[in-house]
């Protein structure tokens, strides 16, 4: 025990205070920063969809412009092969009709109808019969394209048939234009074989016909 009776009283208070609200201040800060991290995951979390949503819906846009575009170019397409059909259908049709005011001059173009037609298989060209195919009124639909059918493959067999044998006909009278002219040719040049020649032929057609 001191001297003079005097009590020195130490204090046991822990000196550790300043440290304690430092790491609560520092706790707190922690806080403040993790709510903050998680404020700004949020906020990118609700823009993601939006700008995802975005792109989505410019290459819908973009996909629809494409299908637009093909559907015009395709419309286009057969818009042209359809007019195409119907001017060489009719130029058909008006061959057929004044076939003999022309005097035979539009059987050249049925000809190259016929050429495009069945043997270059040329879509602009339709086959023979659908130029005029026979209309059968007061009918009902089914019996109408049942009729309609048969009149186009008859009139189709029909105007190829006409086809040939005017063809036909023509190379028949062609080969004998070349005859006669051979004939002549053949009297100009050469007189008295020819008129032997043609004595002894038609003294030969005087026999058959005893």
């Amino acid at each position: 025990m001191p001297q003079g009776g005097t009590t020195t009283i130490k204090s046991t208070a822990p000196l550790s205070m300043p440290t304690e609200q430092k790491w609560a201040r520092d706790f707190n800060n922690n806080q403040q920063a993790t709510t903050v991290a998680d404020s700004l995951s949020l906020q990118n979390q609700n823009l993601n969809p939006t700008i995802n949503q975005e792109n989505i819906n410019q290459e819908l846009i973009q996909g629809a412009m494409r299908l637009n575009t093909g559907s015009i170019k395709e419309a286009l397409g057969q818009a042209t092969e359809i007019a195409g059909q119907m001017i060489f259908k009719e130029a058909l049709k008006q061959s057929w009709l004044n076939l003999i005011e022309s005097y035979g001059l539009t059987f050249l173009y049925i000809n190259f109808h016929f050429i495009m037609a069945y043997l270059a298989r040329n879509k602009y060209f339709c086959k023979f019969g659908e130029e005029g195919a026979l209309n059968f009124g007061g009918k009902t639909d089914a019996v109408s394209q049942i009729d309609g059918g048969i009149s186009k493959f008859l009139m189709e067999i029909a105007e190829i048939a006409i086809l040939f044998t005017v063809n036909g006909l023509i190379i028949f009278i062609l080969f004998l234009i070349a005859c006669i002219i051979s004939l002549i040719a053949w009297a100009a040049t050469n007189p008295a074989e020819f008129l032997i020649e043609t004595s002894g032929i038609a003294q030969e057609i005087i026999n058959l016909i005893r």
